[in-house]
């Protein structure tokens, strides 16, 4: 074979090579496109339901009580020492994830803003790492008792010091 046509037979597979190439390229470097949506369908939804007095002793009245959310409001009224209220307060879980409680944060003042060391306090029935599985619900129990060292069993006769507020704030987070 001339060395014209072995030039020729190379410019021809060169072209064709070149034209496969480029072709390959073009379609290898072309935008993908993928369109949709997403929808996440869960929910958080835990919550304090119910505050209900369960039972009193001595001359205790139930007071007041409110709640937002995860956080309760009890506002009892004593009138002499060793007196207690108890309540019953239900927390439900209407959302689809499930919580576990992490901490319970309490705060017990008098209505003058001071602290009252003479009122303690106990809950009972709930703790911290308690699971609450969605659309579960718990009850548990909180008693608020006017104890004291004094001498008197008559709590001063003022309404700061007889009315006492315990906030608590229920701290969930979604259970891993």
């Amino acid at each position: 074979m001339d060395t014209r046509k072995k030039k020729d037979i190379l410019i021809i597979v060169m072209v064709v090579a070149l034209v496969f190439m480029s072709t390959a390229y073009a379609l290898l470097s072309q935008q993908l496109n993928i369109n949709g949506t997403a929808t996440i369908s869960d929910s958080w939804d835990v919550k304090i339901t119910s505050i209900e007095e369960l039972a009193s002793s001595g001359t205790a009245e139930a007071g007041s009580v409110n709640n937002t959310g995860t956080v309760a409001t009890i506002s009892p009224v004593f009138y002499t020492v060793g007196d207690s209220v108890t309540y019953k307060i239900t927390v439900e879980n209407k959302g689809s994830l499930d919580a576990v409680l992490s901490s319970i944060t309490t705060a017990v003042t008098a209505n003058d803003g001071t602290d009252n060391p003479n009122v303690i306090y106990e809950y009972e029935g709930i703790k911290a790492d308690d699971v609450l599985e969605s659309g579960q619900s718990i009850t548990f129990t909180v008693t608020i008792t006017y104890a004291s060292s004094s001498e008197t069993s008559q709590i001063p006769d003022t309404t700061d010091i007889k009315t006492v507020t315990l906030t608590g704030t229920l701290n969930y987070q979604q259970k891993k």
